[in-house]
């Protein structure tokens, strides 16, 4: 799955959705067992340090559907904003990650 500019490789696995997402140099993995949080990994960290929210406590479960596409569409959504509003952000969670593994 691609946009022209995000290249996403995606593993869908019995414990849950993995999906590698590169673009500009970044590179995220988020990892989706179900429930509230989508796990995000940067560079070639082992160890999450950041989650996506995709609970909706009105109707206790998450918004989105589990699925390889349910989660894209989350993550590139999630990559996009962090690139708006900070250019420099994937560096900010590599140097942070550093102390975190």
């Amino acid at each position: 799955m691609s946009d022209g500019g995000t290249q996403l490789t995606t593993q869908a696995q019995y414990a849950g959705i993995d999906i590698i997402a590169r673009s500009g140099g970044a590179q995220v993995k988020a990892s989706y067992p179900g429930g509230a949080y989508i796990s995000l990994t940067f560079g070639e960290f082992r160890k999450a340090t950041e989650v996506i929210n995709v609970w909706d406590s009105e109707r206790a479960r998450p918004e989105i559907a589990f699925t390889v596409a349910g989660v894209a569409i989350q993550l590139q959504a999630w990559m996009e904003s962090q690139q708006e509003d900070n250019p420099g952000w994937y560096e900010q969670y590599i140097e942070n990650g550093r102390y975190d593994q």
